[in-house]
């Protein structure tokens, strides 16, 4: 057997979230790190986008890996949102003089 290369244990799911608001999917499986996506189509997906899993929960997402019905995301911090309590912290440029 080949060996385990995930940093969390995921967890099967099989409920509908929505990228962007707008596009359903179904969370074929989460863990605190990602999850995998089943999608009609995937080719016209963005590389990082939001994915809203319930009314109090949506998190910044970047796809790790595609195939035709499904992909791999890792949740990933927004750094320009500032009402992202996960963002990263960007420090203000120092004006020179």
């Amino acid at each position: 057997m080949g060996s385990e290369r995930r940093r969390s244990e995921r967890h099967d799911l099989d409920d509908v979230a929505y990228i962007e608001g707008v596009r359903p999917c179904v969370v074929m499986e989460v863990s605190k790190t990602g999850a995998r996506l089943q999608l009609s189509d995937e080719r016209f997906l963005p590389e990082n986008f939001m994915i809203t899993l319930s009314p109090e929960l949506q998190r910044w997402c970047q796809i790790k890996w595609r195939s035709a019905d499904q992909v791999g995301v890792q949740f990933i911090s927004c750094p320009f949102d500032p009402f992202d309590p996960f963002a990263v912290a960007v420090p203000a440029a120092t004006p020179t003089r």
